[in-house]
């Protein structure tokens, strides 16, 4: 079962195509792993928003202040979210299920740009109350509950924010590392008994995590060194066919625009 987000960017570009969606497999990838706000609402296997559409205004914003900006280090990122702060977080967590109308220079590949929208409006989200302390912020929470959330592109936008808070505030770094390190564990438990297709950029996001343990961060780097396929994946299963199927590009991959 591929993730509520791929899904409903295929239903965006190809709005006249069919979808078969297969059983989830164990553990169910619909079910959060911490309970918390809701962005996706199921229906048996099929997905839909659970908000409504953001604000005229908040969508043009989060839009106006990403579509010319280069992919940059964390840190980088971090400041030029800073153009968020005014934005709400109804309107944040909503473009992320409603992302707003692609700009031409984006048409490239589909996909990219819902998920470039989805680590902005998180990286937006750091933005949120940042004076409050980290432990007890509501940013951090908004930012786990996405993360343990269903399984989703979001979880790795979710999880790159989390990651980006780590690189500006050494403080916050030992919580994040715990964070990412569980989620990535949980992902690769579950990949024992049916594919992971956000597998891949988790683990890359495990890289660039500081603190994150050696043990922890050499698996993520061999894993991701065999083939490029996370265990589970139907490529894996393809065997001599294998290197006839494209690989599905992460998302650390399409950020920097490979």
């Amino acid at each position: 079962m591929e993730v509520p987000s791929a899904l409903a960017t295929f239903r965006r570009w190809w709005p006249e195509a069919v979808i078969a969606v297969g059983d989830p497999g164990q553990p169910d990838p619909r079910q959060p792993l911490k309970p918390g706000v809701v962005l996706w609402r199921f229906d048996g296997v099929n997905a839909s928003p659970a908000l409504g559409s953001p604000s005229a205004a908040g969508s043009a914003a989060i839009a106006a202040g990403f579509a010319v900006l280069p992919w940059a280090p964390p840190p980088m990122m971090h400041d030029a979210a800073s153009s968020l702060a005014g934005v709400g977080v109804e309107d944040l967590l909503a473009c992320m299920v409603h992302p707003p109308q692609m700009p031409v220079r984006w048409d490239r590949l589909p996909g990219l740009w819902e998920r470039y929208i989805q680590a902005w409006c998180c990286l937006g989200l750091l933005h949120h109350r940042p004076e409050q302390p980290w432990l007890a912020s509501t940013r951090r929470q908004l930012l786990v509950e996405l993360a343990y959330g269903v399984e989703d592109w979001i979880t790795e936008a979710a999880l790159y924010a989390l990651i980006t808070a780590a690189w500006v505030d050494p403080a916050c770094r030992a919580d994040v590392a715990k964070l990412v390190e569980t989620r990535y564990l949980v992902m690769r438990e579950a990949a024992k008994t049916r594919p992971v297709t956000v597998g891949i950029s988790v683990a890359q996001l495990v890289y660039i995590t500081p603190g994150m343990p050696g043990t922890t961060l050499q698996h993520a780097v061999d894993l991701t060194a065999a083939l490029q396929t996370w265990p589970g994946d139907g490529h894996a299963k393809l065997a001599g066919l294998a290197g006839l199927v494209p690989q599905r590009k992460s998302l650390l991959d399409r950020l920097r625009g490979r």
